[in-house]
Formats: C-alpha cells, sequence, structure tokens
C-alpha cells in the first residue's frame, strides 16, 4: 500500500500543470495537423467503366460519359482516393441494346476518413452492341511536301490489310484504315513502321475500335522530276462599271509546276481560273483553283486565295479650254478677237471607262531540272 501511495502522491503533485500541459499538447497537434495536412473539399471526375459485358458484346456507349463526385477529408487521403478510385458498371445478363444501370464506386474510402458524396439516382444509360470484325485495305496517305525537285510515287504497305473489331454501329462507320507518313522536306524514301487509324468517309478517325496489326511498314520512294518555281497570276473579270481595282494579292504568290523539261522552259507564271469581280463593291477574298497548262501539274495543288479591292471612281470639273486667235490671210478681213471673258468653252471630253491593271507576273524564283 505504501508503493501505490507514493505513486499517487507522485501523480497528484501539481496535478493542475500536468492536466495544462496534457491540453497544451492536444491544441499544439490539432494547429500542426491542420497546418500540415489540412481538411479539404474536391470534385473529381471519373470515366464509367464497364465490367461483366456478356460475351459477343462490348459497350458502344455510356449516358454520361463520365461521374462527378464530392470528396471531403484530409489532403493526404483525398490524394489516395484519386489515385485509387473508379466508377463501373455491371453489365451481366445485359442484352443487346439501352440499359439504365447503377454505377459503382470501387477502392472507396472508409467513410471516417473521406465522405464521398455521388450523384442521386446513381444511374448510367449503357448501351451494349454485337461484337464484330471486318477486312479493311490500307491506305498509305503522305501529308507535306517533298523537298523541292522530288515527288512521291506509289506507296506500298506491308501488311496491306488490317482486321477491324469492335462494336457493330462502329464497325460500320470505318471506310478505310490509313496509314499517315510525314514527307515534309524528304528527299529520300519514307521507310518506316507507321501507327494506323480507322477513319470514315469524312476522314474522322473512328473511336472505340481496335485494329489488328496496330502498325504496318510502309515505303513511299520518292522520283527525282523536271520542276521550276514561278509566280502565280490571278485571272479576273472586268470590275464593275464606275469602280477600279485598288488592291490585290494572291497566296500562295510562287508554286511549284512540274512537266515536260520543253514546257518548263517556255514557263513563266501560271494562271487561275476566272474570278468574277464584276458584282464587287468593295473588299472580296475568294479560292480559285490554278489552272496550269496541258502537261504540266502544280506540285502539292491547292486553291489560290485571292484578295481583291476595288473602289468607285472619282469624277473630276471639266476644265475650262480657251479658243486660239484667229489667223486669216491679210486679203480677209480679220475678225475682232475675242477676249478671254468672252472666249467660248468646250465641253471636257467623258472619261475613259477604267481598266483592270494586274501587274504582269514576276520573274520565276526557280529554274527548271
Amino acid at each position: 500500500m505504501s508503493l501505490l501511495a507514493a505513486l499517487w502522491r507522485r501523480l497528484a503533485f501539481n496535478w493542475h500543470l500536468k492536466l495544462a500541459s496534457i491540453f497544451v499538447a492536444i491544441v499544439l497537434w490539432v494547429y500542426v495537423l491542420n497546418q500540415i495536412d489540412p481538411v479539404g473539399v474536391t470534385a473529381a471526375t471519373f470515366p464509367v467503366q464497364a465490367f461483366n459485358v456478356p460475351q459477343g458484346l462490348e459497350l458502344l456507349d455510356t449516358q454520361p460519359a463520365t461521374v462527378t463526385v464530392r470528396l471531403r477529408g484530409r489532403s493526404s487521403l483525398l490524394r489516395t482516393a484519386l489515385r485509387t478510385m473508379s466508377v463501373w458498371v455491371n453489365c451481366q445478363d445485359r442484352p443487346v441494346g439501352e440499359s439504365d444501370l447503377q454505377f459503382k464506386i470501387v477502392n472507396r474510402p472508409p467513410t471516417v476518413a473521406v465522405a464521398v458524396t455521388a450523384p442521386d439516382p446513381a444511374l448510367v444509360h449503357v448501351l451494349l452492341d454485337l461484337s464484330v470484325s471486318a477486312q479493311r485495305r490500307v491506305t498509305v496517305e503522305p501529308t507535306g511536301l517533298p523537298a523541292e525537285g522530288y515527288q512521291a510515287a506509289a506507296p506500298t504497305a506491308d501488311p496491306a490489310e488490317a482486321t477491324i473489331r469492335g462494336p457493330a454501329a462502329l464497325v460500320q462507320r470505318v471506310a478505310r484504315v490509313v496509314a499517315p507518313v510525314n514527307i515534309d522536306g524528304l528527299s529520300t524514301a519514307a521507310d518506316r513502321d507507321v501507327h494506323v487509324e480507322a477513319r470514315d468517309d469524312n476522314g474522322a478517325v473512328v473511336p472505340r475500335v481496335s485494329i489488328e496489326p496496330d502498325h504496318v511498314h510502309v515505303n513511299l520512294p520518292l522520283r527525282a522530276v523536271n520542276v521550276r518555281v514561278v509566280p502565280v497570276y490571278p485571272t479576273l473579270s472586268d470590275p464593275a462599271a464606275g469602280y477600279r481595282l485598288v488592291k490585290l494579292s494572291v497566296r500562295p504568290s510562287v508554286v511549284i509546276v512540274s512537266g515536260p523539261p520543253a514546257l518548263l522552259h517556255q514557263l513563266n507564271a501560271v494562271r487561275t481560273e476566272m474570278f468574277d469581280i464584276s458584282s464587287l463593291h468593295g473588299s472580296g477574298r475568294e479560292s480559285v483553283p490554278i489552272d496550269p497548262p496541258d502537261g504540266c501539274h502544280v506540285v502539292g495543288t491547292l486553291p489560290a486565295e485571292i484578295s481583291i479591292t476595288v473602289e468607285p471612281l472619282e469624277k473630276s470639273p471639266a476644265p475650262e479650254v480657251q479658243a486660239a486667235p484667229s489667223t486669216t490671210p491679210p486679203s480677209t478681213p480679220q475678225p475682232k478677237a475675242p477676249t478671254s471673258s468672252e472666249a467660248p468653252t468646250t465641253p471636257a471630253p467623258a472619261p475613259a471607262p477604267a481598266q483592270t491593271q494586274v501587274p504582269p507576273p514576276a520573274t520565276p524564283r526557280g529554274g527548271h531540272q
């Protein structure tokens, strides 16, 4: 008993100071914790994923495609939750077509640590479709322009066909499998492995389909050609009556033309097709095709963009014209010469119709090969 009494006396000695120390320690711990790892609220968006999809079916679409949830907790716990959480829907035993399914938040942290608030009701509209496959030929699509004096020849792809797999509605949209190859500035053949893309009739990439193989080996040879760099000369109609041309620009101002050496030797410029400006009363812009001579073609053919401005003609007052004195021989009496105030006036001739002035083509910057 003496030992317990002695221990109690030690604990009870200055007990109010000891209690105050414990209270200060707790307050300090809470303060430091809130400074280092404060409580926060964040909104996180997760994509909706499907599992237990029946064999022979594939997920075509989900509405909404993502689910946003609110989380509240310590910053360290929120970071962990954002890395591990995900949203899933169970498609087990679902038929082809549309279904409304309840989603589930997977790897959800304990409510004591992180409070999670999900949308209510927790429903996702799911569309399932048959899983099909189809064969498509691989098309090599060069992009960019090769070095001057070179032209792309017929490319090849190995393998020449690819297998597309996915939902039936998406596979049917795939018109071709494209292997894009950048040949900008090249003077040697492009021989490399290229990632392929599934595209529809409009050239847009079709999502949610797989392609086997997803890479093909492409060989795109480049051959030297006879080319010449010449300016682009716009072909214009006359402006509207009472208007004149005051500004004109063409883009591109020069193009690369390939063709037989004899034709290139005589070629100083290429013209565009006719741009009708007879109804223009101000500024206008038009994309007009370039029209090279027969036997020649423009490398990387693009329409020329013609920008033009016309303005009304200014009318000036007609000047006064004084009559010259008469030179009648001496035998004939000379009439009295009129004074300057009596001199007859002759009406000024009307101004001639304005002509469209197009500057002559500039001297070509490149020679033929």
